[in-house]
């Protein structure tokens, strides 16, 4: 046997090293890709209800439009009395109010099972029955309903309260 030649010994190891800086460089270039689906994936699950997130980032429903006939139970919910409120109030503390409103309201709607639709200034518009199957959605939005009430009655004290202290 012959021993191989210094050259070509010293070749192998630049191209060995070479085609391990290229799987690094990949390696990287995959890790940021990922950091950025992440990202991605986090801002989007902030505008669609849990159900539509999880059924197209689990695969279980592709993005495309597609139509369906299908019974809904559609819920509507606002403030009575909004707009007197809101000529009462500062900006900063309609703000306030609406935000904890919306996030109180919408946190019992998805508990039920809806799929929050939009928000219209005050207004919450939901509906049970899809994406997913839901045999009891008429029954769910209801004891959504109530839930809300029972909270908002909560949510009444306590801003009275804060209204008190001031």
């Amino acid at each position: 046997t012959t021993m191989p030649d210094i050259t070509e010994q010293k070749k192998a190891e630049r191209e060995l090293l070479e085609a391990k800086q290229r799987t690094d460089a990949a390696n990287r270039a995959v890790t940021d890709k990922n950091r950025m689906l992440e990202a991605l994936s986090s801002k989007l699950s902030k505008y669609l209800s849990p159900q539509i997130y999880n059924s197209i980032f689990t695969g279980a429903q592709g993005v495309e439009i597609t139509s369906n006939r299908k019974k809904l139970t559609i819920f509507f919910s606002d403030v009575v009395n909004f707009t007197e409120t809101t000529e009462k109030l500062e900006s900063e503390d309609l703000t306030n109010l609406l935000n904890r409103y919306l996030t109180e309201m919408s946190d019992i709607a998805l508990q039920h099972g809806a799929t929050i639709d939009k928000y219209i200034g005050d207004c919450i518009m939901a509906f049970w029955n899809a994406p997913l199957a839901d045999p009891a959605h008429a029954v769910n939005a209801v004891r959504a309903a109530l839930a809300m009430r029972a909270e908002l009655d909560r949510l009444n004290q306590v801003w009275r309260a804060e209204a008190e202290r001031e």
